[in-house]
């Protein structure tokens, strides 16, 4: 049974994917954002929603044995400050790591930028091993999955279930890379051919004007606070790499507990 608390939930995209495995529930969101809070609260009504990352209340969520974060990147992107996890909003890793610092989980998925790598992750793999946990990362693109752009991220994954098997982090690593395989050999050849329809010179002869507003874009006042959520949101199959992956780790190790 995997127990679910996604911290800097934005618009729950590690729930969505972990809404498709058996034997995992999330238990919280913890999320600041009110358009983000309405979202979280209309596709997820039986789930609470925590405010504030910094007010959290450790002692309600410690049965919690996986913790998500999607942090915020714009200190740590190459259009912010450069600043990293010391600036005003990746600082929030902080309290992150206060969170798993208390709950302890056995399992703990972090994604943001690449740029993680020269402005933070050091840190980070710091904080986690100094609390008892293996670290390992990857780094992601849209076009592994069949997308024609990269939109590249790193997924940071941490366990502290080397206690049963010396090999976790290892076998961890390997699911990752099984679940990202795997989701190659579904995905990619229907994007391709969707978007080879895209390309069609028919598909866009078409007067979709009424329908989507191609030709005149976003309206602005309408539509502004989806794209700031849309733009900070964990993407969807990166999200899934990371509670499939989990699962599926979760699984291996529960197996070596009963048989030992």
């Amino acid at each position: 049974m995997l127990t679910h608390l996604d911290l800097c939930s934005g618009l729950g995209q590690f729930a969505y994917a972990g809404a498709e495995i058996p034997g995992l529930t999330t238990c919280a969101f913890c999320e600041i954002d009110p358009y983000c809070q309405a979202q979280l609260r209309y596709n997820f009504p039986d789930v609470p929603i925590e405010p504030d990352i910094r007010t959290l209340d450790y002692t309600r969520y410690e049965h919690a044995n996986f913790i998500t974060a999607g942090f915020p990147c714009q200190n740590i992107s190459i259009a912010g400050n450069g600043e990293g996890l010391n600036g005003s909003k990746s600082g929030v890793w902080h309290s992150v790591y206060d969170a798993v610092r208390h709950i302890r989980p056995a399992y703990i998925a972090i994604e943001n930028t690449p740029e993680l790598v020269r402005r933070g992750l050091g840190v980070i793999c710091q904080n986690l091993a100094g609390a008892g946990y293996d670290i390992a990362w990857r780094i992601i693109s849209a076009a592994e999955f069949g997308y024609p752009h990269r939109r590249r991220r790193i997924l940071v994954y941490a366990t502290n279930t080397h206690r049963i098997r010396r090999d976790a982090m290892l076998l961890y690593s390997r699911a990752v890379e099984q679940v990202i395989s795997e989701s190659q050999e579904k995905e990619v050849p229907g994007l391709a051919r969707e978007f080879e329809r895209l390309r069609s010179p028919q598909f866009w002869s078409h007067d979709y004007a009424n329908l989507c507003a191609l030709d005149n874009g976003y309206s602005h006042e309408e539509n502004a606070a989806d794209i700031h959520a849309a733009g900070n949101a964990v993407t969807y199959h990166y999200a899934r790499v990371a509670m499939q992956a989990t699962a599926l780790f979760h699984n291996i190790i529960h197996n070596v507990k009963e048989n030992q």
